[in-house]
């Protein structure tokens, strides 16, 4: 089921009686990975000094604000080595796709 992040409620903000109520399957803690490409640190309200930036991005900015951030972590320069260590969970060079974007050719991808 997807609903919007504004109409959600989080788990935090129901009162007893009703987080009894609720079934195991609701309870499991839901997880949201947002993988993009060519974004920098400070791109986001949340990571900006820049006041107006926020106003970009309210959604990504009240998730990282009702949730968890990640802030150490190892980041590639291109999106095919990103998402080979995503999908593996292994460092790119370790399985051979640490250079530039694969070809049609190649024997992977």
């Amino acid at each position: 089921e997807v609903r919007s992040f504004t109409t959600a409620t989080t788990q935090k903000e129901l009162t007893p009686e009703q987080s009894s109520s609720m079934n195991e399957e609701q309870m499991l803690p839901h997880i949201f990975l947002v993988l993009i490409d060519d974004q920098g640190f400070a791109d986001v309200g949340f990571n900006s000094a820049e006041d107006d930036l926020a106003s970009f991005t309210p959604t990504i900015d009240a998730l990282a604000k009702s949730g968890l951030t990640l802030d150490n972590y190892y980041t590639q320069q291109m999106c095919t080595p990103a998402r080979a260590a995503l999908m593996t969970g292994r460092y790119p060079a370790l399985i051979g796709v640490d250079g530039l974007a694969l070809g049609p050719t190649e024997p992977w991808g």
